[in-house]
């Protein structure tokens, strides 16, 4: 009752930008600053990171049974890297040699998360912190990245161990790894090994460097996370990055397409200033949920509130502009600041933190002061379907369902596991994964009167099931789900069959009827399908 009426309050006060649902879960063992979270299966994990007094620490924690386990690993992981095998375990290697985040380290280690164990894979080509790395199926690991000493790529044989593979045309801190080609790897970012602004200048792993004009007015942040490869990407070799301008501090999507980089179009630029005047602090990345065609980045502002932009990508896909929403934690919510957080079924896990630095313009980490805090946030629906009228009632809506959400989610366990496991996560964690494979691989939203037990049987689950995980993870019903496949389709063919009839490539769709394909064409996109094929064939 009293989250209620925190949360109604909350609304009242500013209709305008919705407040998290936030949940409080159990404390670390140990305070832990720049800890990197990491969810394994079901498992939240966090390893690495600095204890208060900007002490390394040599361990990770899980978080099985309502509380946190901790597990001593190999080496000490402070500034390091983490990645995903092939297999499900995870490599973490590099860091800092000593306390205070100075010098570089080579240990290598693997995290078994079936044994909660770790074993030592040897050591780096070259001792390295702030280093990133991406993984291939085969087992081989790429490595770039360095700070305060000299950088390059090297790689990683099962079997062989590292070995050095070339030298870079710019060194880099925390650079990102991105697959651009079955055998082709970019690494790029925004800041050399010693913190400098360097130009657009991306590395190859196989080819030579190029230059990316765009990068030379647009710095792309670091990631500063596992397996960011993964993280940010929106299809195979197609990623968001976040980017800041040079000449006035603005913050925007990057999209990255093969080697092809552009500014995400937006129907509004993303804010730099907190509803209080303060400068916010877009530090860590955007994070793709996949399934529902959405991404998240994470703010600070000066009285240390949280605040998360989640973008709708989808209407760019073919042709339209992204939307967001805006989403801020309580008025009085001061949390640690991170830079390393996780996504899971749309909501925000945030383990740890530190402290903030005094009289820093923008929220600046404090390393000698960390947090055992662990914070789970969730957002609300798909930006731009709020109604205009009666704002105060649909705010009041929204917060119901964000309650039940978060309530429901957490009991659902798959992000963290609570004290009641509801049957859906449990039974069947990839659900929407496999709902929208079904739709994008087998087109089945182009089936006339499509119902939701059709769907239900395809999988072999439930209605209930199938129901409630897209609601969750999309914002959307089943029938706008459904409906917006069927548009995406529909701009497809109007792109590719241009002398097509109109009310055929919505029949075919699956659209019921010319007056139901007009109506949702223009819900999702702003404009009738023959103002867009007009506007493509411009």
């Amino acid at each position: 009752m009293r989250l209620c009426v925190a949360y109604l309050l909350a609304v009242l006060v500013a209709v305008d930008l919705p407040p998290l649902g936030t949940e409080r879960l159990p404390d670390l063992n140990a305070p832990r600053g720049g800890g990197l979270p990491v969810l394994c299966g079901d498992e939240l994990t966090v390893f690495g990171g600095h204890t208060d007094g900007f002490v390394r620490l040599g361990s990770a924690e899980y978080f099985k049974d309502g509380r946190w386990h901790s597990v001593q690993s190999v080496y000490p992981h402070d500034n390091g890297f983490i990645v995903r095998l092939a297999d499900g375990k995870y490599m973490l290697g590099g860091g800092s040699a000593d306390n205070f985040g100075i010098g570089q380290d080579w240990g290598v280690e693997e995290y078994d998360p079936a044994a909660h164990s770790f074993r030592a894979l040897g050591i780096l080509d070259r001792k390295r912190s702030g280093c990133s790395a991406l993984a291939f199926d085969d087992g081989k690991v790429v490595v770039s990245g360095n700070w305060y000493a000299p950088d390059g790529i090297e790689m990683y044989e099962p079997g062989k161990g590292f070995s050095f593979v070339k030298e870079v045309a710019r060194e880099r801190y925390m650079p990102y790894i991105l697959r651009s080609g079955t055998d082709e790897v970019l690494v790029l970012s925004g800041r050399d090994n010693y913190g400098t602004r360097i130009d657009g200048t991306v590395d190859r792993l196989r080819g030579e460097p190029f230059h990316v004009a765009l990068l030379d007015e647009w710095e792309v942040l670091p990631f500063l996370d596992e397996s960011s490869g993964d993280a940010c990407r929106i299809a195979d070799y197609t990623y968001l990055l976040l980017a800041r301008r040079d000449t006035d501090g603005q913050v925007a999507p990057v999209r990255l397409a093969g080697e092809d980089f552009g500014l995400l179009d937006m129907e509004k630029p993303l804010p730099g200033v907190s509803p209080e005047g303060d400068t916010l602090r877009w530090n860590a990345g955007i994070r793709v949920d996949r399934p529902s065609r959405k991404a998240f980045a994470t703010a600070f502002d000066g009285g240390g509130r949280l605040y998360v932009v989640q973008i709708d990508y989808d209407f760019t896909l073919d042709g339209g502009k992204a939307r967001y929403e805006l989403w801020r934690t309580g008025a009085d919510g001061v949390y640690p600041l991170v830079d390393h957080w996780l996504l899971c079924d749309g909501g925000i896990v945030t383990v740890g933190g530190t402290g903030y630095a005094d009289d820093a313009d923008i929220p600046a980490a404090n390393n000698f002061e960390t947090s055992r805090e662990v914070h789970l946030f969730r957002t609300g629906p798909t930006p731009g379907k709020r109604s205009a009228a009666l704002p105060w009632i649909v705010a009041i809506i929204l917060i119901a369902g964000l309650i039940a959400g978060a309530l429901s989610a957490w009991h659902r366990g798959r992000c963290v596991p609570g004290p009641v496991q509801e049957p859906s996560a449990s039974e069947d964690p990839d659900l929407m994964e496999r709902i929208a494979r079904l739709m994008e691989v087998e087109q089945l939203f182009r089936k006339k009167d499509l119902k939701v037990a059709d769907v239900a049987e395809a999988l072999g689950t439930n209605t209930t099931y199938v129901y409630a995980f897209i609601k969750t993870r999309t914002g959307q019903t089943f029938t706008e789900y459904i409906n917006r496949c069927r548009v995406r389709y529909a701009q497809q063919q109007l792109k590719k069959n241009p002398t097509d009839r109109i009310t055929d490539i919505g029949d075919d769709a699956g659209f019921s009827s010319e007056a139901s394909f007009f109506r949702n064409f223009k819900a999702y996109t702003g404009i009738t399908p023959m103002e867009w094929r007009k506007k493509r064939s411009v």
